[in-house]
């Protein structure tokens, strides 16, 4: 028929909300229940990594062997019976699944998608491939979008969303997928792999961990880590963090990692001095007080390892971090903000940044020019990956983008900041920018991806100024 509220033939492998019928007087029977009994202790098979009772393969680490939603999911079933793309049931299977997508070195199908269309404006419906009930999800934000597309889900690879959930388009780009099977009893034990860490401490890429129960102020804590030739744990990005959530587990109530302010400003640094370039606050961003000595964060293992603003003085149990990473260095420009406002954020360079407070943040980019000019401020410019990624952990995430001082050329040949400094950097995202023609002429990004994109000015997004800092001679 050819009305969307039609019928019209389908995939029948997909899978969609059933619809019962049954007659008005009818009696229910009872179903008995049914007792399942636990699998059997097993293990996996060769290139297959275990978790649980459950065995996972990635596949697509080569650009070749990516492949479509529904190639991904006949792949898997190729494999053998009961494989399948992955389903998740935890906040432990997603960190698990997250910290082994480093590995894949890009994007990967899971067996989530859209088992009902938006044609009529309700929300999606989305179910797993396998069936199996969905218990949890992990979506990034503004995932998934409205629409009457058909969405399948991916874990991403990009920006600071790495691992997150993001709802794409099935059949237009090829990805990398994750199959998953149940371990097998008749497998034996693998032998126990090879570790370049110490007795007593666990690898995860090219460092080592080791837990310390004994509570120590911040300072002590690194100082026994020191000792060890580490420092308390720094967290580069959400590979990092989800190893971190299993390896803590609950062992206690809060840790220390490795953060903390130069002493009387804003400014945060790792302890080995690692860029900060990821952040997991719990709540919105860090409230961080420069008239105190120095700040501190600790991370709360009963919330997600949310990270939290802590007096340095207080004890708590911590993790260490040996590693061979190199260190980037990048100039550091120690100074005050003025005392006009509260809420600065120092990411180490020139500038203090300024975020309007509460929801009247969330304005139009010409509400954003006007509101950074009577504050004598400007909007913010970032001129650089490092200026990027460094401004964005200090942020909180939410779906709105954050507007840039950047805007279309009088000629609607090139783009220029206000401020009249020229454009020596640029993130686009893919696609962007947009032609001219659309009247998008204001430019914003993306929390969740740091991409640039083009905007109307009348969009609303995060209102953020800047001005120069008052450098400490």
């Amino acid at each position: 028929m050819g009305s969307k509220r039609g019928w019209r033939p389908e995939d029948c492998s997909l899978h969609y909300a059933p619809l019962c019928k049954r007659h008005a007087n009818a009696i229910p029977t009872p179903v008995p229940p049914v007792t399942t009994p636990p699998p059997a202790a097993g293990n996996c098979p060769k290139d297959w990594i275990k978790f649980g009772e459950k065995c996972y393969r990635y596949f697509g680490a080569a650009e070749s062997d990516r492949l479509l939603y529904k190639q991904a999911r006949n792949a898997c079933w190729a494999i053998g019976e009961n494989h399948d793309l992955v389903s998740i049931h935890s906040k432990e299977e997603q960190a698990f699944l997250t910290q082994h997508l480093y590995d894949l070195g890009t994007s990967a199908w899971i067996g989530m998608h859209q088992i009902q269309s938006d044609e009529i404006g309700h929300d999606l419906v989305f179910g797993w491939m396998d069936q199996s009930r969905t218990d949890f999800t992990y979506w990034a934000r503004g995932h998934p979008p409205p629409g009457t597309w058909k969405y399948c889900a991916r874990l991403s690879y990009e920006g600071i969303a790495k691992g997150e959930w993001i709802a794409d388009y099935c059949e237009i780009d090829k990805k990398g997928y994750i199959c998953q099977r149940s371990t097998d009893p008749d497998i034996p034990v693998p032998p126990p792999k090879p570790s370049k860490c110490a007795d007593g401490l666990v690898g995860y890429r090219n460092s080592c961990y080791k837990y310390f129960s004994e509570p120590k102020s911040q300072q002590n804590a690194d100082k026994t880590c020191q000792n060890l030739g580490g420092h308390l744990v720094s967290i580069i990005d959400n590979f990092e963090q989800s190893f971190l959530f299993n390896f803590v587990g609950k062992k206690s109530r809060a840790i220390w990692n490795g953060l903390r302010t130069t002493q009387g400003t804003r400014y945060l640094s790792w302890t080995d001095k690692q860029p900060l370039y990821y952040s997991n606050w719990a709540d919105h961003h860090p409230q961080l007080r420069p008239e105190q000595n120095s700040s501190c964060v600790s991370m709360d293992v009963i919330n997600d390892l949310k990270w939290n603003v802590t007096s340095c003085l207080q004890n708590l149990p911590f993790v260490c971090k040996i590693t061979n990473d190199p260190v980037p260095t990048f100039p550091e420009v120690i100074g005050t903000c003025p005392k006009s406002e509260t809420s600065w954020i120092d990411i180490g360079d020139d500038f203090c940044y300024h975020v309007a407070q509460n929801r009247s943040h969330i304005v139009s980019w010409d509400s954003t020019s006007r509101y950074c000019l009577t504050k004598g401020m400007k909007m913010i410019r970032l001129n650089s990956d490092h200026q990027m990624k460094s401004f964005v952990a200090y942020l909180w995430r939410e779906s709105y983008e954050v507007h840039l001082g950047l805007i279309r050329s009088f000629d609607k040949q090139s783009f220029i900041w206000t401020d009249g400094a020229p454009l020596n950097y640029t993130n686009w995202d893919v696609r962007e920018p947009n032609s001219y023609s659309d009247g998008n002429d204001c430019v914003a990004f993306d929390q969740t991806t740091t991409k640039w994109k083009t905007i109307s000015c009348s969009s609303g997004g995060v209102a953020i100024c800047q001005v120069p800092k008052m450098k400490k001679m």
